[in-house]
């Protein structure tokens, strides 16, 4: 995969001279350290080649920018291959030659964390879930608390974070409504409980937290407080029934949920495949409910686990020809 993931990934080593990656790491890096070995012992053409490489050398601009691009890479790479019901991964490179210049060794070590689930007591009886988390920087599994008050809860006196609690079910939800690579997923999640300000709206005695890929809403965590402890009890797509965006497409459409589930606009990865943002009347209505962002989410089927054919939207127009809001306007 770290291959795959490097293919397109170019090295400028002068002005308008680039090379792939994967040469630079290979054969490139076999010539520096050749050079670097060389002793010129007074012979001018040898010495010329060293200076001709010093721009390459291991404390050098062009170093530090590729030291950047393999972190990054292998970054990506452990996020693709993660799953919060497999395995969470993380790469350690520092031993690598190209962090640690003499080492003999060109191994990049790969840790990896399997997610506990726990049985986790609530008002509607006990749930498989994990602790909010991830691999830390000391590759070991690291909890992440959250306040209560982030995610509109009341409390009283001293505020103290909580742990919060993922349950299987809510991980199912996530990945039958948005469908992308689990590792790119559960990574969004955890980071949308970490941010200082969590977007939700309150709902009864339960909090709606917002769900954001490639910054775009695109859905909503349901949040309850059970004693001294927080759980996500499922994931709910922007269209779905139970979010504002939903109900009011319900009222100006006349939807009810089998309406929905059968025209399969209740997922990321059927509605994407209708390309409703290139169909003017549904791209109105679907804008008018609240749900614009998920028109510009099409680039997001190349990440779809599930490949899903492209759809007709005249189908869902064809369906809905009755609906007030298409006869009225």
């Amino acid at each position: 995969m770290m291959h795959q993931l490097m293919e397109g990934w170019e090295v400028e080593i002068s002005e308008g001279q680039r090379i792939p990656l994967s040469w630079y790491l290979s054969e490139g890096q076999t010539l520096m350290d050749s050079v670097t070995e060389m002793e010129p012992d007074g012979d001018v053409r040898l010495a010329q080649i060293k200076e001709a490489f010093r721009a390459f050398e291991f404390e050098g601009k062009i170093h530090s920018e590729v030291q950047d691009m393999v972190i990054e890479l292998v970054t990506d790479t452990c996020r693709f291959l993660s799953d919060y019901n497999g395995y969470i991964y993380k790469a350690d490179v520092s031993e690598t030659p190209y962090f640690a210049h003499y080492n003999p060794t060109n191994d990049i070590l790969i840790h990896a964390v399997k997610p506990v689930f726990e049985k986790v007591r609530t008002r509607d009886g006990f749930r498989d879930a994990i602790k909010l988390g991830w691999i830390g920087d000391a590759f070991k599994w690291q909890n992440f608390k959250v306040k209560p008050s982030l995610l509109g809860f009341k409390t009283n006196g001293l505020e103290i974070p909580l742990d919060l609690y993922i349950t299987s079910h809510a991980l199912r939800r996530l990945n039958e409504r948005i469908n992308i690579t689990p590792g790119i997923m559960h990574e969004i999640l955890v980071n949308t409980f970490l941010q200082y300000e969590i977007a939700h709206s309150f709902k009864g005695n339960e909090s709606l937290v917002t769900y954001r890929v490639s910054d775009l809403k695109v859905g909503y965590f349901v949040v309850r407080l059970h004693e001294q402890q927080l759980v996500v009890h499922t994931f709910l797509f922007l269209t779905n029934n139970h979010t504002p965006e939903g109900e009011k497409l319900n009222r100006l459409l006349n939807l009810e949920l089998a309406d929905k589930e059968y025209l399969e606009i209740d997922n990321l990865p059927d509605f994407n495949a209708y390309h409703i943002d290139q169909n003017e009347k549904l791209s109105k209505v679907f804008s008018d409910a609240g749900c614009a962002s998920l028109l510009k989410l099409g680039h997001l089927q190349a990440f779809s686990v599930n490949e899903i054919n492209d759809k007709d939207p005249e189908s869902i127009l064809k369906y809905l020809a009755d609906a007030k809001y298409f006869t009225s306007n």
